[in-house]
């Protein structure tokens, strides 16, 4: 167990490359005391977690963009942009709802959240509502976005609740009604040039565009929390379980990790690797091998 985790427990994480990972985690002590401060932030190598800042926020959302810049958004609009040297603060005003997810690609930052919402930043512009339009949002009401992931800027996704999956092409939100009602709360775009979508009750959707087919367990699973693909395999993360996904064969645990680890949530991708980033354990896949951080030491700022 990383020394860090024994008293704060990791919420949402992201890969910047094979080698350095980021993790929000939030102090066990006071996790459920909004006065206290205890959003921090830290990267995570081999040899070190160091730590980035306190923060007096929870973050929903994490990701480095091509630069190698962290970006985080917490669920009230903050955002915190992190280089080597230090931290600049951003915001998004005249929020719907909380937010939900951040996704840095083509040279854009993305947010999704409740409601509907959608921003996006280019360069140095300011936050653009990009959301579904007002007949969209008449049409399915208190649907929220719970995650997004994309091929490219002009093609995008979102994981909704009710079963509904939305894509986006550049311009225009289309609403695809899947063949299950339970919330969709994950999402990747893989190598294989599928969309892959992960829900309540253990329910797995793929497909692209306008098209999806729903896997559906015998019996109901726990929630999918994170979703990615790796060399070829498609793997899922609740919160207590970590298991490979197969179209034919449904779900199977993935015995590897889960002798390593108990706990999962986020999954994310370096260029040739799979990181698993729970609640109190981190594990790094490379070619057929798990392999657990047990032992990094901890550095303040």
């Amino acid at each position: 167990m990383l020394p860090l985790l024994k008293e704060m427990s990791l919420t949402v994480a992201a890969v910047r490359d094979d080698s350095i990972a980021a993790g929000a985690v939030i102090l066990d002590e006071f996790a459920f005391d909004d006065s206290f401060p205890h959003g921090s932030i830290y990267t995570i190598t081999d040899s070190l977690a160091q730590d980035r800042g306190l923060f007096p926020m929870t973050f929903v959302g994490l990701d480095y963009d091509a630069r190698g810049l962290l970006w985080a958004v917490a669920e009230g609009g903050d955002v915190l942009i992190l280089d080597e040297t230090g931290v600049t603060e951003d915001g998004i005003d005249d929020l719907r709802a909380p937010l939900r997810d951040l996704l840095a690609i083509d040279g854009a930052v993305l947010v999704c959240g409740g409601n509907h919402q959608v921003y996006r930043r280019r360069n140095t512009e300011d936050w653009e509502d990009i959301g579904p339009d007002a007949d969209l949002q008449e049409d399915y009401p208190e649907n929220h976005f719970e995650a997004i992931a994309g091929f490219s800027a002009s093609e995008l996704y979102a994981a909704g609740r009710d079963g509904v999956i939305w894509w986006y092409d550049g311009a225009v939100w289309t609403p695809v009604q899947a063949t299950t009602n339970l919330a969709f709360l994950c999402v990747t775009c893989a190598d294989d040039g599928v969309v892959y979508l992960g829900g309540q009750a253990g329910v797995v959707a793929h497909g692209r565009r306008d098209s999806f087919e729903v896997v559906t367990p015998p019996e109901p699973l726990a929630d999918i929390w994170g979703i990615a693909e790796y060399a070829g395999h498609v793997r899922v993360a609740m919160h207590r379980a970590l298991m490979i996904f197969d179209r034919d064969e449904g779900l199977a645990v993935d015995p590897d990790a889960m002798e390593l680890a108990e706990t999962f949530y986020n999954l994310a991708r370096g260029p040739d690797s799979l990181w698993s980033l729970g609640e109190k354990d981190v594990l790094r896949l490379r070619g057929d091998t798990w392999e657990a951080f047990d032992e990094v030491p901890v550095q303040s700022e």
